[in-house]
C-alpha cells in the first residue's frame, strides 16, 4: 500500500474496492524497516541503463553521500544512509523536546518510548499530544496482537516450510496507557469525529450491534472537520523550514514512517465497514449509514476515505460529492504517483531531497488527498 519514495513508508496502495479494515487487527510494520534500506531498493528499482546510450544514468547522486555506481550493491552508502538517519533523528528529538507537548509526546514516540508518551499525554490537556500518544498506545496494542498471531501461525503443524515477515519485539508493556481513553479525547475535543470513528472500529470488532448503531448515529448527526489522521507527522513538519535540509527530510521520513502503523485507525473510511451492502437491507441501518455518508466529505483526508465515500454514494444512491474518487481517478493517481515515486528516487541529490522534504511537509500538514490532487494538477500543467 505504498507510494515508496525515498522511503515514505507511511504511504499506502489502496486496496480493491471494499471495507477499510479496522487499524485493530491490521499492524503495518512499516517503522520496523530501515529507512536507508527503503531507499536503496527503490533507488536501485531501476535498471542501469548502459553507459554507451546513456553515460548520465550510470551514476545516481545521493546526498550527503556522494556519487555512486547505479544497479550495484551499495553497502558503502547504504551505510552512510544508516548514519544520516541516526544523525537526522538525534538532531531533531532536542528541537521537539523543546517544543509544544504535542511536539514533546512526538519526540518520545520517535524513541519508541510508548510510555512516556503516555505519561506526558494523561498529565496535561493538550489535544494534540492526546491524539498522538492515544494513537502510539492502540498502535502498541495491535503490534502485540500481530505479534501473538505470527507465534501462534509458526507454532501450528500447517506452518512448517512458511516463511514469516519478521516483526519488530514490541518490548515492555506500556502501562501508563491504561489513563487514555476515547472518551477523555472526547472531552478535550468534541468536535473531534475521531472517537466516534474509533468507537465504530471497535465495536465492529466486538461485534457489537448496539456500539454501531450509536456510533453511526452520532457520526451522522453534525457535520465534522477533516479528520487529523497525521498529527505525529504534522508536529514534526512544524520545525521544518521552507527548504528542507537532508536531515530535515530525514526526520519527516522517520516520523512518516512511525506514524504508518495506525493510520486506518479510525478512519472515514471505517463508515464503509459498517455499511456493508447486505447490512443496508436493514431499514434502520440504511438510515444511519446514509446520515454519516453525508458527513463524510468533510472528515476524509486520505485516499482511501475518498474512494470508500465514492463507493458508499453509489451503494446508498446519493450524489457523488467533490471529496469522492471513483476507480478510474484512483488507478490514474496510484499511476502518476508511483511515476513521480520513481522519479524522486530517481534522483537522491541535495536538491530533489529538500523536494521531499517539502512534500512531506505539505502531506503532514495537508492530508493525502489534498496532496495528491495537488500533484496531479502539476502533473497535468506540465
Amino acid at each position: 500500500m505504498v507510494f515508496a519514495a525515498l522511503g515514505l513508508l507511511a504511504w499506502r496502495l489502496r486496496p480493491d474496492d471494499g471495507a477499510a479494515k479496522p487499524a485493530a487487527t491490521v499492524f503495518v510494520p512499516a517503522a520496523a524497516v530501515p529507512a536507508s534500506n527503503a531507499v536503496a531498493r527503490a533507488a536501485n528499482a531501476r535498471p542501469a541503463e548502459p553507459q554507451s546510450s546513456s553515460p548520465g544514468r550510470e551514476f545516481i547522486e545521493v546526498c550527503g553521500v556522494g556519487r555512486r555506481r547505479r544497479g550495484e550493491p551499495a553497502p558503502d552508502w547504504l551505510s552512510a544512509l544508516d548514519g544520516q538517519f541516526e544523525q537526522a533523528l538525534a538532531a531533531l528529538l532536542p528541537r521537539l523536546d523543546a517544543g509544544t507537548p504535542g511536539q514533546q509526546v512526538a519526540a518520545a514516540v520517535l524513541r519508541n518510548d510508548t510510555e512516556r508518551a503516555a505519561q506526558l499525554a494523561a498529565s496535561g490537556s493538550d489535544v494534540e499530544a492526546y491524539r498522538i500518544a492515544l494513537r502510539a498506545c492502540r498502535s502498541d496494542v495491535a503490534l502485540r496482537r500481530a505479534v501473538a498471531y505470527v507465534q501462534a501461525q509458526r507454532a501450528a503443524p500447517a506452518a512448517s516450510g512458511v516463511k514469516w515477515h519478521e516483526l519488530p519485539d514490541p518490548g515492555p508493556l506500556p502501562t501508563a496507557c491504561a489513563a487514555l481513553s476515547v472518551e477523555r479525547l472526547e472531552a478535550l475535543d468534541g468536535a473531534d469525529a475521531w472517537p466516534w470513528l474509533l468507537r465504530l472500529g471497535d465495536s465492529m470488532e466486538r461485534a457489537d450491534g448496539a456500539g454501531i448503531a450509536q456510533a453511526l448515529h452520532q457520526l451522522g448527526q453534525r457535520d465534522w472537520p477533516q479528520v487529523r489522521a497525521r498529527p505525529l507527522s504534522a508536529a514534526v513538519a512544524r520545525l521544518v523550514g521552507e527548504e528542507p535540509t537532508l536531515h530535515e527530510t530525514l526526520a519527516m521520513v522517520q516520523a512518516v514512517g512511525k506514524e504508518a502503523s495506525g493510520l486506518l485507525d479510525g478512519l472515514p473510511a471505517t463508515i464503509a465497514r459498517a455499511c456493508r451492502a447486505e447490512v443496508l437491507k436493514d431499514a434502520n441501518r440504511r438510515q444511519s449509514c446514509e446520515q454519516a455518508v453525508r458527513r463524510m466529505p468533510g472528515m476524509a483526508t486520505e485516499l482511501i476515505d475518498a474512494r470508500m465515500l465514492y463507493v458508499l454514494e453509489e451503494r446508498l444512491d446519493l450524489p457523488h460529492s467533490l471529496q469522492a474518487m471513483s476507480k478510474e481517478e484512483r488507478d490514474r493517481t496510484t499511476r502518476v504517483l508511483s511515476d513521480t515515486a520513481l522519479d524522486m528516487t530517481d534522483d537522491l541529490s541535495c536538491a530533489n531531497v529538500s523536494r521531499i522534504g517539502r512534500r512531506l511537509s505539505m502531506l503532514a500538514g495537508q492530508g493525502e488527498l489534498a496532496y495528491v490532487r495537488a500533484r496531479l494538477k502539476e502533473v497535468a500543467a506540465d
